[in-house]
């Protein structure tokens, strides 16, 4: 949804700079769902073997690893990230742009890390629709909350007025 807001209200320019940072933001989100997804294998094996208080401690363990896994891929993103856009030979005219972009992704880390832990545990104990309903809400809230930063605060309008 990003990219069409940006694209219909932004303009060419930020729409690629949206598009340049999809791969980078599509390896450090799909590498945070698949970290908080390992962690909790433990806890499905231990709840369905009725082993409550190992249940429990193996979703502290996952709590701990995963606040541990986004500090890191927080600092790393924010340490390498302007190498990385150079690396990925981001377009000149765009990269301040997707560079804006991304870092706003990655100051997202941790609350994306925290979701995707929580889900999985969620789903290791056997409920899968309250993963589903707060995603179906955070997906509307991000619509929303694009379209006011965008339209009512005037984001990413560097192209058509000069500032970010």
């Amino acid at each position: 949804m990003d990219a069409v807001i940006v694209g219909k209200f932004v303009g060419a320019k930020a729409l690629a700079a949206v598009g340049a940072t999809g791969t980078i933001m599509f390896l450090i989100l799909g590498f945070l769902m698949g970290v908080t997804a390992g962690f909790t294998v433990l806890t499905a094996q231990k709840f369905g073997a009725g082993r409550l208080d190992e249940m429990r401690q193996t979703v502290g363990n996952a709590g701990v690893l995963s606040g541990i896994v986004s500090i890191l891929i927080t600092a790393v993103s924010l340490l390498f990230m302007k190498k990385l856009l150079v690396l990925m030979n981001t377009p000149k005219d765009i990269y301040e742009d997707a560079y804006a972009y991304i870092m706003i992704i990655c100051g997202g880390i941790f609350a994306q890390a925290l979701y995707n832990i929580l889900a999985s545990i969620l789903r290791a104990l056997g409920n899968s629709r309250t993963p589903l309903y707060f995603l179906i809400f955070s997906a509307l809230l991000n619509v929303v909350l694009d379209l006011v930063f965008i339209i009512v605060f005037h984001m990413g309008f560097q192209e058509r007025h000069g500032r970010l």
